[in-house]
């Protein structure tokens, strides 16, 4: 019975209802505090894990790019030494391209105008000069100019072929 009479007068008691109150109300904060902290975990966890996958995806796509390129390069080296290869070829025919000037006995005989015996003689001399025109320096400049023309045109398909293939790598199937 001391339990009933003991009951009886916590509920009239005022103190004991206040107390039961600010109990009460100090409980529900707590209650509301600690399901927002589990929410916003719960929220950070999917962040973590949505991030996660993001790095793992760029990672994957980063990888591919950078074989693409090591293989881009490579093509390129081999190219590049071809290319060489077929430089120092025509370089070694270039002995072709000299011209023989006629020698002088297929010059016509020009006469010397009176007063001045050694014009004729001296503008022959002039004339002749060495024995053969040698075009080696324009033509090798003119196959340099080739070759850093191809290096050129392999150098720009390849950058712009890895510029689209990064364009379409980011972009969502």
């Amino acid at each position: 019975m001391n339990w009933i009479i003991l009951a009886r007068r916590l509920i009239t008691d005022p103190v004991a209802i206040v107390f039961a109150l600010i109990v009460g109300v100090f409980a529900a904060i707590g209650g509301m505090f600690y399901g927002k902290r589990i929410e916003a975990k719960e929220q950070e966890a999917a962040y973590a894990k949505e991030l996660s996958d993001a790095y793992e995806k760029a990672r994957k796509i980063e990888t591919e790019l950078g074989s693409k390129i090591v293989k881009v390069s490579d093509d390129y080296e081999k190219q590049i030494d071809l290319l060489e290869v077929n430089v120092a070829n025509v370089n070694d025919e270039l002995g072709r391209l000299r011209v023989p000037r006629p020698s002088a006995r297929c010059l016509p005989t020009v006469t010397a105008p009176s007063g001045q015996p050694d014009a004729a003689a001296k503008s022959a001399a002039e004339w002749l000069g060495p024995s053969e025109i040698n075009l080696d320096g324009v033509a090798a400049e003119i196959i340099k100019l080739g070759a850093d023309l191809d290096e050129a045109y392999i150098k720009i398909a390849k950058l712009q072929e890895l510029v689209r293939e990064y364009e379409n790598s980011g972009k969502l199937p």
